[in-house]
């Protein structure tokens, strides 16, 4: 007999959900409204305050199915904290439904190619959905530029956390992926990462930048300076828009027309198909480059080639 008793009870249980479930979608308006709906079960949110306010907000009709739906199916105990995007065209069923499985509002964060560290981190601190401060301590050059997605109450340490595994990852695959010939300039990760930091300043083509990478590298090979300006740039006191003789002689860790060979460090985060080039050069005998007033530069062999089209470059000024 209360075997009968218990299957009848569940019976009408199920019953009146049912009907309740349909009520919640025969009554749905026509136009769809979107509400990004805040839940935060850490600020005292309970089922029933979760209730009230899905009704404040018209996402529900009736609290007390809501909360009959949630205790007898076992969503009350699955509930997550977030940021969802709801519409008045869900049944307070399908909320449950989304709620407990931590389908949760993604926002995105892009980060350019040639940013430094610094630069990065501005940037972040600027996304208000983003927890904390940013306490990490991050080598220039170490974060990925890529477009990143976080959850409303993710941490800033955590978003550039990803960067710099992301770099991690893809240097590494690069490195492992590299053409032997250039280990003879490039002897470790760390300076190949420091070269893909300058040709990501130099160029912002990427068809370009094979050959951008080979002309420096010839140049480690002869022995030259690598004269970069984005280098003179970087480590300039008092940069103001443009180089300036002065700044040219400045002795430092980043002047490459002072010092021989590679920079200290980085000199801003390169992205993958800068770390690309320079792992995999163009095959070329150029050894200078100079704008071609178009947006790309133009290549040659020797100093004399390379004056006349730095002279056709400065007529294109005029």
């Amino acid at each position: 007999m209360n075997i009968l008793k218990s299957i009848a009870v569940t019976a009408i249980l199920g019953l009146a959900i049912g009907f309740f479930a349909f009520m919640s979608y025969s009554t749905i308006k026509n136009n769809q409204e979107v509400q990004i709906f805040v839940i935060d079960f850490d600020k005292g949110e309970s089922l029933s305050s979760l209730a009230s306010d899905l009704k404040a907000k018209s996402l529900i009709l009736n609290e007390d199915l809501f909360k009959i739906q949630a205790v007898v199916l076992d969503y009350d105990k699955k509930l997550q904290p977030g940021e969802y995007q709801l519409t008045n065209r869900m049944s307070g069923l399908d909320i449950l439904k989304k709620i407990s499985k931590g389908k949760v509002v993604y926002h995105r964060v892009t980060i350019p190619e040639g940013l430094t560290v610094k630069e990065i981190f501005e940037l972040v601190k600027k996304e208000d959905k983003l927890d904390g401060k940013i306490s990490v301590e991050i080598k220039e050059g170490y974060l990925l530029p890529e477009t990143y997605t976080f959850r409303k109450g993710d941490t800033k340490n955590s978003v550039i956390l990803q960067m710099q595994s992301a770099m991690e990852r893809d240097l590494d695959a690069v490195w492992k992926s590299r053409d032997r010939s250039i280990d003879a300039q490039i002897s470790s990760k760390q300076e190949l990462l420091k070269l893909a930091s300058i040709v990501e300043k130099e160029t912002i083509i990427d068809r370009e930048k094979p050959i951008v990478a080979n002309v420096y590298l010839n140049r480690l090979k002869l022995g030259m300076k690598l004269q970069a300006d984005p280098t003179v740039i970087y480590g300039a006191k008092n940069y103001q828009g443009d180089i300036t003789y002065k700044m040219l002689r400045e002795k430092n860790d980043f002047n490459t027309y002072v010092i021989f060979g590679l920079p200290k460090t980085a000199i801003a985060n390169p992205g993958l198909e800068s770390l690309k080039a320079v792992a995999n050069p163009a095959d070329t005998k150029y050894l200078f480059f100079v704008a071609d007033g178009k947006g790309g530069h133009v290549f040659s062999e020797n100093y004399e080639q390379h004056k006349k089209k730095v002279a056709d470059y400065l007529k294109t000024l005029k």
